[in-house]
């Protein structure tokens, strides 16, 4: 996901002879295409236009290697982009200012794709497609992907080299740059359909803001939110590696929102608004092998504004890596380390979702980020596991923090630390309300280690009990339980 530095890209004239026999073969009037779109204002190949046409032209950039621009005038027009060579474009670029449509069948490209600011792209997936680069979309922006056959066989695939150093957010804001640009935050990105792959090696996010610049000082030192971000289906699998290290740990951004901060020093600000995530349907699959979030905060970065409606969600959070923060961030929620203060709130009303961690990050909540994080819980499926935190909950003094639970049904649970809760460190306050079903276990720490919120919270009317066994289980005999 590397920036592409401009190279010269000969022309043989079998490629060209194939764009005027290409040319030429286009209808006068072109096909409509499915899903209710317009009509094609042009078909274009990557491989072989050379020339401008309706609403799009042919940019020479230095080196004379091409990029293909969308004006103003594409503004409301819908495109089809193809390719059946070779790429010759040194990315696509739109600048139209306003919305516009393209429908991406079937292109393989090593450069990026930008949208410019006050431009809104709705990129719609026909078969499989690269782009082995990254889709910039600053605040300012908007990009709405989703899927042209309302199938899986729609595909985007993002990769990354093992080990690779990158900062910018695969579909998001491009990062800082060592002397020169800082992180830029996501814009309004939305996906509706489609199959999006992306493996990430950066401390930008896979979904959301740009990273920073390890070992930099100030500005490139920053990270940025991850924009609005909206999932309402599709299915997204995402492995987030983070910068510079092909087994994890280090910087990184999250898998799904904000993008990573290179200092732990809360006093300097990640750059834009914190992150908006709201997830209402599809299907997502995130891995996090550094030590940021699944679904959350970048390294030292803020959670900002989580919300869980529905859809099937698996987010882990894996140490590979010898590197002790490896695996260290929540599933979904904070990374490890002391986090910018601002916005961190986790929401979920419904779902199936399964968010584990095989270190001291929660599967729900916080790891050592020193920020209180507010987690409300009225409804869905929920198990949620921490192999040294919480499962859902907080792994330091919470500092304010507050769990509520009024529905849904929960399973969470601990090998040392708290099922639910904080510990061995101050209780969080803590709501549980009769609608839900809530169980919690830890093998040597408590089931929960919470502070009951008193009346006169009148929802906050449930009860929780802590209990331990005695005794190993007998498979022959009863095991008296004490409470």
């Amino acid at each position: 996901m590397s920036g592409h530095q401009p190279r010269r890209l000969g022309l043989p004239l079998t490629w060209l002879a194939a764009a005027i026999a290409l040319i030429g073969a286009l209808p006068a009037s072109l096909p409509a295409p499915a899903k209710g779109l317009d009509p094609y204002t042009a078909i274009i190949d990557l491989g072989v236009t050379n020339t401008p046409g309706d609403g799009y032209v042919v940019f020479d950039q230095t080196g004379n290697i091409p990029a293909l621009r969308f004006m103003p005038g594409a503004t409301g027009k819908t495109y089809k982009i193809i390719q059946t060579a070779p790429e010759r474009f040194f990315g696509i670029d739109v600048l139209t200012g306003g919305p516009v449509t393209l429908v991406i069948s079937g292109i393989d490209t090593t450069h990026p794709i930008w949208v410019n600011p006050g431009s809104d792209l709705t990129l719609i997936l026909d078969g499989t497609n690269y782009v082995r680069s990254y889709i910039s979309v600053p605040e300012t922006t908007a990009i709405t992907i989703d899927s042209l056959n309302d199938s899986e066989t729609d595909k985007l695939i993002i990769p990354s080299t093992p080990g690779s150093s990158n900062t910018n957010a695969a579909i998001g804001g491009q990062g800082a740059h060592t002397g020169g640009l800082t992180a830029q935050p996501g814009g309004v990105i939305t996906i509706n359909g489609g199959y999006i792959t992306i493996t990430a090696s950066s401390t930008g996010a896979g979904i959301g803001g740009g990273g920073c610049v390890p070992m930099e000082l100030g500005n490139q030192a920053k990270g940025s939110g991850g924009g609005v971000i909206t999932i309402n289906g599709g299915r997204i699998d995402i492995a987030q590696y983070g910068y510079g290290n092909p087994d994890g740990g280090g910087f990184a951004g999250a898998a799904i929102g904000s993008g990573g901060h290179c200092t732990s020093s809360s006093s300097l600000s990640p750059y834009g608004p914190a992150s908006q995530i709201t997830i209402n349907g599809g299907t997502i699959n995130v891995t996090q092998y550094s030590n940021a979030a699944g679904i959350g905060a970048g390294t030292y970065a803020r959670v900002g504004t989580i919300v869980i409606n529905g859809g099937t969600i698996d987010a882990k959070s894996i140490r590979l890596s010898a590197d002790p923060y490896a695996g260290a961030g929540a599933a979904i929620g904070s990374s490890a380390g002391t986090s910018a203060t601002g916005p961190a709130s986790i929401t979920i009303n419904g779902g199936q979702i399964s968010a584990t961690t095989e270190s001291v990050g929660a599967g729900i909540g916080a790891s050592n980020n020193n920020q209180p994080v507010e987690i409300t819980i009225t409804g869905g499926q929920i198990y949620a596991m921490s192999r040294a935190g919480s499962g859902i909950g907080y792994v330091s003094d919470p500092k304010g923090s507050r769990i509520t639970i009024t529905g849904g049904q929960i399973v969470a649970e601990s090998q040392t630390g708290a099922g639910i809760g904080n510990y061995p460190a101050t209780a969080p306050d803590f709501c549980l309300g009769p609608g839900a079903e809530v169980k919690a276990y830890s093998k040597t720490g408590p089931a929960f280690n919470v502070r009951a919120v008193a009346p006169p919270e009148g929802h906050c009317s449930g009860y929780h009990v802590n209990a331990q066994l005695n005794q190993p289980l007998s498979p022959t005999k009863a095991t008296r339980l004490d409470v």
